[in-house]
């Protein structure tokens, strides 16, 4: 009974614990400078006076892939927003993949990239994927989402940043 009872208190501590951790990139927060590469030259995310969202994904991920298909063939609807796709695996730019996201790799607006798992991790916090954050054109982080959503509702987002009357519906 007294190791039943200290087994608990454990359990009861470290959920204290990691319930009561800062929370790394808060919603208000700045865009963090992050460096990304596209293997052709390095570059850091910027919102350059315009809304940001960002897409972390890793290419074993079911859901990104399905998100990443989704965004390739719904392009046009994306609007002018800068989107970045981030991963932290080279791999992904050499995969059947990434060789038919033909669209969003034309698309002037939508830049892959690859970044330091490390990097990404001390700024961003969370490596669950897909995740998805909005900043407005001032930089200032509007909304995340982690997990898989609907397209409709990263519309929606992407239209509420740059200030677009017209949002969609959805719900994740």
């Amino acid at each position: 009974i007294l190791l039943m009872g200290a087994f608990f208190i454990g359990i009861i501590v470290l959920v204290i614990a990691f319930g009561t951790q800062k929370e790394i990139l808060p919603i208000g927060s700045q865009l963090p400078k992050i460096m990304f590469t596209n293997f052709v030259d390095t570059n850091y995310i910027t919102t350059k006076n315009k809304p940001v969202m960002i897409m972390f994904f890793k290419p074993a991920c079911p859901y990104c892939e399905y998100e990443l298909k989704i965004m390739n063939k719904r392009i046009n609807e994306l609007g002018s927003e800068d989107i970045y796709l981030i991963t932290t695996e080279r791999s992904f730019f050499s995969d059947s993949l990434y060789k038919t996201m033909e669209n969003l790799i034309n698309a002037g607006n939508v830049k892959f990239g690859l970044v330091a798992e490390d990097e990404y991790k001390e700024k961003f916090g969370i490596t669950a994927t897909p995740a998805f954050y909005f900043f407005d054109h001032q930089g200032k982080l509007v909304e995340k989402i982690i997990g898989e959503t609907k397209f409709d509702r990263l519309l929606g987002l992407i239209r509420r940043t740059d200030g677009s009357k017209h949002q969609s519906g959805g719900l994740n």
